[in-house]
């Protein structure tokens, strides 16, 4: 603050020290000085002034009155308080020079308001000083200072010089204006501190009530119940002792030093909770820590009294915070086995024994436990014994001998696991002979022989002894399986089902190759086979034989063949596959005719196609089968046809598509194509046919095609449309080249016009995909285009038939353009051409139309560097030529420009 309060001076002496040697003389004025205004250079002792601030008026009244407000009682006026400072000066001389240390000893308040006996006095320090030094020489004021000086952890000094300083003076130093400042956070530190008050009063009623609960905590839990709630009610007892132990009041009162002021002991009994709480945690620790002894305990009498359900809640919250208690273990292991959960029981109790270290009574009810659960596989094996389930009862006796093994030193039930389970792998292998026997003895020989070779894999597997003759059974079943197949191949042969028996002699057959030392005969079974075989053989030729009967060669041929392979296959006599051959041969023949008669039959009705078709098929069984071929009829009856459908297709295509040459040259290629399929194109029937074609060919060209497209081409370049012209002015070209025989010779006039036609249609083609670059803001290639499309204008062809266009004046458009971008690639054109003069113009007109800076810096930075290049001189300034382009107002809008020229200029040194 940098008002004066009001204030009272009080004993106005200072003790000022002085060399010895100093010439000064001692002045004091104190008829026209007060004490407080004057330092006079004596050597009396020090003493304090005071500040007594009451009765405020002044500037300085507002900040100092908010603070005492803040501290006053209820009613009645705040009151004041008293400000002791002192300082000293220290007097040097130096060639005749006056050097005046201030320094300031002492500041503290006295007699400052009490809230509840709380001091304040350290508030209402003051932040600072400000005061006005004058130098009086024979009481004229010869130097003047102002000063401030800010109060911390330590008090500053200061100096006032003077020089240089006159021998028989006297010097006087007045102090006026004297102000201690106040921060505006002095306010609000005295507010903190009267609600610190408040909260001291407040955590004195939460630790009175803290005390007394405390004090109420039962000290023994007996049951888990009970531990769970002092648990719960001890961490809200312990929030709410933090809640009061972490609230600022402590610090901002002081409350923790020693010789703080603390009306009521709230210290102590903040002391007194903690311990309190200290000792209810480590006995819930203790409690804790052996929670699990509680719930088993809770749980055997609940166990006792037949409370199953909640014994096994118990039990399992025991195991919540004792993972490994075996008592616990145990006991939930006996009520699984009770309640038929035999799995759960076995593994729980396998676990007690090995792992959970149970003491010498529950390491003993557990193996109890687990002989009752071996036991029990014992039995359940058994019960499927009796129901004839013998795998089932296997894995019971399996399981109980396993189990017994997973437990130390458990060997109960060893050597009774495998007694049982030898009993039941005899039961069963008996079982399946007993099935077999009686699958025999119903005849189903197939199924027997399945269930006897299982029943041999299963006693070569499993060991199983026996003294059953299954030797003699196989061989019964074998033999009689055998004679029951011999009969059913003759019943299938009898009735002549043929694939059937086949498919009987193919098992029969397997069975003699599986046994061949039961069956050693097989003649019966060979015999069977060959009469089977050939009955089936002339069924097939009689099929093939019924339909040549029936005219269907085709289907004939299919069964001719098939009956061929089937002998092949079977490996039948020499003269069944003769009598196959010639079957073959003879609907071959057939065949031949129909084909040959077929496309007779068609060339008579003018069908030519079909004809040809017919003679085709004709001709390709005579290359397969030679001794087919007659007198060479063959060959003229299908000339005959192809001169036939040639004529036809002629004078078709020229009575239906005179003027169309794709038709007509359409119809000469097919006439020709046929010709050669046929190997008849030298055939001189055929070139009048030909002539005749390509003279009508020739006189569309002449008369219709070319005067039509010399009219087109006429009327585009009337049009102006070049482009269009162009591709005319191919097709006519490309028609002089595609009919040279039809004398279809270039025309002069039309040759006159090429060179005007590519030159106008080229220009174009350039303008028009500039002006589409340019709509799509591909606008480098758009410039490039442009400037291409100026080129191809320069043509005195081209100009004297079309416009031009606006950016044919290339600066001129860019400039106007609205898109800058497009003046930003008109930049890089211009850089790109080397016209560096014009790229740099170009870009101080888009930066002035007001293009975003940032935009252009890559084009600043080419720009740079193609100036750097340009203007690079041995013996000049780079930043002299660079300011020739760019005024150095201008150099943060051409930033970029600036760094690109001055890192190429000096790369170039």
């Amino acid at each position: 603050m940098d008002e004066m309060p009001a204030w009272t001076a009080l004993c106005p002496q200072m003790h000022l020290p002085m060399k010895t040697y100093l010439p000064l003389l001692l002045l004091l004025l104190l008829g026209r000085l007060s004490a407080q205004d004057a330092l006079l250079f004596d050597e009396s002792p020090s003493q304090t002034l005071v500040y007594r601030y009451h009765h405020l008026s002044g500037p300085a009244a507002p900040v100092v009155r908010q603070m005492l407000q803040a501290v006053a009682p209820p009613t009645g006026a705040p009151q004041g308080f008293d400000l002791h400072y002192s300082y000293q000066m220290r007097i040097l001389q130096q060639d005749q020079k006056l050097d005046i240390g201030i320094d300031w000893r002492t500041l503290q308040t006295a007699n400052a308001p009490r809230v509840q006996g709380f001091p304040f006095d350290d508030l209402f320090l003051p932040t600072g000083v400000t005061l006005h030094l004058t130098l009086l020489a024979n009481g004229r004021a010869v130097s003047t200072e102002a000063v401030n000086l800010a109060f911390g952890p330590s008090f500053p000094a200061h100096h006032f010089k003077y020089g240089p300083i006159q021998g028989g003076v006297f010097y006087t130093l007045e102090v006026t204006n004297l102000h201690f400042q106040y921060a505006p956070a002095a306010v609000a530190a005295i507010q903190d501190r009267r609600k610190a008050l408040a909260d001291y009063g407040a955590a004195k009623i939460e630790l009175n009530y803290l005390q007394r609960e405390l004090a109420q905590f039962p000290e023994q839990l007996p049951t888990p119940r009970e531990l769970q709630d002092g648990r719960a009610k001890y961490d809200h007892l312990l929030g709410r002792f933090n809640a009061v132990q972490r609230a600022p009041f402590w610090t901002l009162l002081r409350l923790d030093s020693p010789q703080a002021h603390d009306p009521e002991r709230l210290r102590t009994l903040r002391d007194d909770c903690a311990g309190r709480l200290q000792q209810i945690d480590v006995q819930l620790q203790h409690l804790a820590a052996n929670v699990h002894l509680l719930y088993h305990q809770e749980g055997v009498a609940q166990f006792q009294r037949g409370r199953l359900r909640a014994a096994r809640d118990a039990f399992e919250q025991a195991l919540r915070t004792h993972s490994t208690f075996a008592p616990s273990h145990y006991f939930l292991a006996y009520l699984d086995f009770s309640e038929g959960r035999v799995e759960a029981a076995a593994d729980r109790t396998r676990r007690v024994i090995n792992q959970y270290s149970p003491d010498p009574t529950t390491d003993k009810d557990a193996r109890a436990l687990a002989a009752d659960i071996i036991r029990f596989y014992f039995d359940t094996g058994q019960a499927a014994v009796a129901a004839r389930r013998y795998p089932e009862a296997v894995d019971w006796y399996m399981k109980a001998k396993t189990y017994g093994q997973s437990i130390y030193r458990f060997p109960f039930g060893q050597q009774e696991a495998d007694s049982r389970i030898q009993q039941a792998l005899h039961y069963d292998y008996h079982d399946r002979l007993e099935a077999t026997v009686a699958l025999y003895r119903q005849k189903e020989y197939n199924t027997a022989l399945v269930r006897l070779n299982e029943a041999l894999d299963f006693q070569r597997t499993h060991r199983v002894p026996s003294t059953f003759d299954v030797r003699s059974l196989e061989s019964d079943i074998v033999r009689d399986f055998y004679a029951a197949q011999l009969t059913d191949i003759r019943q299938l042969r009898q009735q002549q089902r043929w694939e059937d028996a086949l498919r009987a002699i193919q098992q029969a057959a397997r069975l003699a190759a599986d046994y061949p030392s039961i069956l050693r005969d097989t003649q019966a079974l060979d015999t069977e086979q060959q009469l089977v075989q050939e009955g089936r053989y002339r069924e097939l030729y009689q099929l093939a034989e019924e339909s040549i009967r029936l005219q269907k060669l085709d289907q004939a041929l299919t069964e001719a063949q098939a009956a061929r392979q089937f002998a092949q296959a079977q490996r039948l006599s020499p003269s069944l596959l003769e009598t196959s051959d010639n079957q073959l041969s003879k609907i071959q023949r057939l065949r031949y005719q129909r084909f040959v008669q077929g496309g007779e039959r068609a060339a008579d009705q003018g069908l030519y196609d079909q004809a040809l078709a017919q003679y085709t098929q004709a001709r390709q069984l005579e290359a397969a089968f030679p001794h087919l071929a007659g007198t060479g009829q063959l060959a003229n009856k299908i000339k005959a046809a192809v001169l036939a459908q040639a004529r036809h297709i002629q004078r078709q295509a020229l009575q239906t598509t005179p003027n169309d040459n794709a038709a007509l040259t359409t119809a000469r290629r097919q006439i020709a194509d046929l010709a050669a399929r046929h190997q008849v194109g030298g055939d001189p029937v055929l070139q009048p046919l030909f002539a005749a074609i390509d003279e009508r060919i020739c006189d569309n060209v002449r008369t219709q095609i070319l005067p039509a497209q010399e009219r087109l081409l006429a009327q585009q370049q009337a049009a102006s449309d070049y482009t269009a012209a162009r591709n005319t002015l191919d097709h006519i070209q490309k028609l002089w080249s595609d009919y040279p025989a039809c004398n279809a010779t270039p025309n002069p006039q039309v040759l006159q016009q090429e060179a005007t036609i590519r030159a106008c249609a080229a220009y174009q083609e350039t303008l028009q995909d500039a002006i589409l670059q340019e709509q799509r803001q591909q606008y480098s290639r758009a410039i490039a285009q442009y400037i291409a499309a100026a080129h191809r204008y320069d043509d005195p062809q081209v100009r004297t038939r079309l416009a031009g266009h606006p950016a044919f004046d290339l600066y001129t458009y860019l400039a106007g353009h609205p898109q800058y971008r497009m003046a930003l690639a008109g930049v890089d054109a211009y850089l790109d051409l080397r016209d560096v003069t014009q790229a740099l113009s170009l870009l101080k007109t888009i930066i002035a139309q007001g293009a975003p800076v940032a935009a252009t810096e890559g084009v600043q930075q080419r720009v740079g560097a193609a100036l750097a290049t340009q203007s690079y001189i041995h013996t000049g300034s780079w930043k002299d030529t660079f300011y020739n382009y760019i005024p150095k107002a201008d150099r943060k809008r051409y930033q970029a420009l600036y760094k690109a020229f001055k890192r190429t200029w000096k790369s170039r040194d």
